[in-house]
């Protein structure tokens, strides 16, 4: 996660700035966790060749915030890294979230949770609308914040698909209900399966973070087993979001095991030269070909609005 983070211009700077300042301020704690990752992303970003170095960031992982998920100190899912990692920047810009906010509640706050330095640079806002179509009843939009877009894999491994088909297709309008769960028009002709939902993306940041929805629970063998679904992961994912201007792919995680239990999470990172480097734990990165980074079995992937 760390090697994605470092090729993100966008939350480097975010992230140097917050430790200039804090060196003008006496009050500020010399454990800070911020401060930290600024240490780490410093040292990656220095050279890829460099030798490995223990992550004061990670080190400490134990503070990070709790974010509702599994002990900091055990071994976690890459995405539930991130959710913490950005929700500990959250917090640590926001210090009043934690006394005034209870976590669970924080989604109906977003005035507080949603205005940090980080969340302007990774977080979006997607409206959600639906529509009747034999009545035309709508309800109240709602309006969705998050740090990340989460894509549903179809379970065809045959078919090959792209990121940005996926994303228009999650972007798009799809029908609600179905025979054995019908969806009903309560407050408008009663009537089931009429109605369409949609989704249109308000607000996008610099950064934007997609998490393939790779695993499904597997009710027999009790756990959660690993979709083998083929997908193309874009370069390029042209005019998202209200500014109508393209993304470009910096960084792909990806998962090597059968199941969420189990496995190991690899990284593969562009530099400003467009060169492609596989990251795997403290071992030297080694040059790859992007033609092989758009094939691998992508888990997450973090791509930079072009201006």
């Amino acid at each position: 996660m760390l090697f994605s983070f470092s090729k993100l211009p966008p939350l480097r700077r975010c992230l140097i700035d917050h430790q200039q300042s804090a060196q003008d301020d006496d009050s500020h704690s010399p454990e800070c966790l911020l401060c930290y990752i600024a240490d780490d992303l410093a040292k990656l970003t220095q050279g890829i060749s460099k030798p490995a170095f223990h992550s004061r960031f990670i080190q400490n992982r134990r503070d990070w915030s709790d974010g509702g998920f599994s002990n900091n100190g055990e071994q976690q899912d890459a995405n539930e890294a991130f959710l913490k990692i950005v929700d500990t920047c959250h917090e640590i810009y926001s210090p009043t979230i934690r006394t005034l906010i209870p976590s669970d509640d924080r989604d109906q706050n977003p005035a507080v949770v949603y205005e940090t330095p980080v969340w302007h640079i990774v977080g979006f806002i997607g409206r959600d609308e639906i529509t009747c179509k034999n009545c035309d009843h709508k309800p109240l939009p709602y309006h969705s914040k998050r740090n990340e877009v989460q894509l549903a894999l179809p379970e065809d491994e045959n078919d090959l698909h792209s990121i940005g088909s996926l994303l228009m297709a999650q972007l798009g309008e799809e029908n609600l209900g179905s025979e054995n769960n019908p969806d009903i028009c309560a407050d408008g002709c009663g009537q089931a399966n009429q109605r369409t939902k949609s989704i249109r993306i308000t607000r996008s940041g610099e950064v934007l973070v997609i998490q393939l929805l790779r695993f499904k629970y597997n009710n027999t063998k009790t756990c959660a087993e690993k979709l083998e679904t083929k997908v193309n992961n874009d370069v390029l994912l042209p005019c998202f979001g209200p500014s109508m201007l393209p993304y470009k792919l910096r960084a792909v995680v990806e998962h090597q095991g059968l199941t969420l239990n189990c496995g190991h999470y690899i990284a593969y990172v562009r530099d400003n030269n467009d060169r492609w480097y596989l990251c795997n734990d403290s071992a030297k990165p080694l040059r790859y070909e992007e033609r092989d980074v758009l094939k691998a079995e992508a888990y997450m992937l973090f791509y930079e609005r072009l201006s």
